[in-house]
């Protein structure tokens, strides 16, 4: 073999090695990027099977990712029953408590937790927290209905939302697990609560204030 083809066998060897490099590269990429998106459905980032670029990208994906139906309890243990004591207490009835005391009870829950204790449930500090949380369940209903109404409106140019006990559970699962996400961000930690229980909480009593104010769900 002359010294001609010899380097031609070569430069097309390094050329194909380089092409390889670079699919792999890509490869590599694409992986991270799923690994972005499956992140929420798994409790844990991945072990050390993989290299450490690649579990940091798990760590931050189950960082700022929403929990799911897979993964419920992605930002944390569920450790809040659906009825505390102190939200019995104050309803004075026999009767289960209504949605406000036992929301206002639970922001008195995070308050003790933080050591701010000695306060009522309807101490101005917790009304004003309440507030702030209805606020992310508004912003967080409104995207729920739009999500709702623009699959409704690829069928029908005039639809109109639908009474909530017709929505499907999977889409309010969905933004209960936002809104509990959302209320995160901002030091409420309502992901703690079983079955979502205030976030859908919070989501009702929107849906009652949109009833009220005339409009569907």
């Amino acid at each position: 073999m002359n010294n001609s083809a010899t380097v031609f066998r070569i430069s097309k060897l390094e050329e194909e090695v380089s092409k390889l490099n670079d699919k792999m590269d890509r490869q590599y990429e694409m992986m991270k990027d799923l690994m972005q998106l499956l992140a929420p459905s798994f409790a844990q980032p991945m072990d050390g099977t993989i290299t450490k670029e690649a579990q940091q990208a798990s760590k931050q994906a189950n960082q700022t990712g929403v929990a799911n139906s897979l993964n419920p309890n992605l930002l944390g243990k569920r450790d809040i029953p659906k009825l505390l004591e102190e939200a019995s207490q104050a309803s004075k009835s026999t009767v289960y408590p209504p949605a406000r005391p036992r929301l206002l009870a639970l922001i008195n829950y995070f308050k003790k937790e933080n050591n701010i204790c000695n306060l009522d449930i309807d101490d101005p500090a917790n009304t004003r927290d309440y507030n702030i949380l209805k606020t992310i369940a508004r912003k967080t209903h409104d995207d729920l209905t739009e999500e709702i109404l623009k699959k409704l409106k690829k069928t029908d140019s005039q639809a109109i939302l639908p009474l909530s006990s017709n929505i499907s559970s999977e889409v309010v699962s969905k933004y209960a697990y936002i809104l509990e996400n959302n209320a995160f961000h901002l030091g409420f930690p309502l992901h703690r609560c079983e079955s979502s229980w205030a976030a859908n909480l919070l989501l009702s009593r929107t849906e009652g204030t949109e009833q009220n104010r005339k409009t569907t769900w």
